[in-house]
């Protein structure tokens, strides 16, 4: 028998851990699932996100994931992993909260940065929140859902 639910789903790499929801065509939660980080060198990162992205989709009830049609996976708001052609990290990350990545981007001829949405545990602390704009020297907003790997898993629709 062929089941037609069609299934998706967002996988969010955050600070303090991943989370993944599995959405129907709805909007619909229809599983969810989450790993915690231990405090980790960054030069262990890249290994640590690995295995905690095959936990994440362990935790997923077989019968959820055989449905599973489209997945869009994101990483905390501008991480950078420099990786060579076949996908192999190359360097350690630069973490969305070191400033030299906007100071970079900037470097390279993108618009200056004004403002920062930000989703996730981080959204949720705002304690978090004013130390972060006063790191980046801007505006931190949260949006409509904070979640997100919700954000995620609509993308990936």
């Amino acid at each position: 028998m062929v089941n037609s639910r069609i299934l998706y789903l967002g996988i969010d790499f955050g600070t303090s851990g991943a989370r993944a929801i599995v959405i129907d065509a709805t909007g619909a939660v229809q599983s969810e699932a989450q790993c915690g980080f231990e405090a980790t060198p960054l030069a262990e990162l890249t290994a640590i996100w690995q295995n905690t992205l095959y936990r994440l989709i362990e935790q997923i009830p077989a019968s959820i994931r055989q449905d599973i049609t489209r997945i869009a996976i994101d990483g905390t708001s501008a991480t950078v992993l420099l990786c060579d052609r076949e996908g192999t990290p190359i360097t350690e990350p630069l973490l969305y909260n070191d400033a030299r990545g906007y100071q970079l981007l900037q470097q390279l001829g993108a618009t200056p940065l004004t403002c920062v949405y930000t989703a996730g545990g981080g959204a949720k602390n705002t304690t978090w929140t004013a130390i972060r704009e006063r790191q980046l020297q801007v505006a931190i907003r949260p949006p409509k859902h904070t979640e997100a790997a919700y954000g995620t898993a609509l993308l990936s629709m």
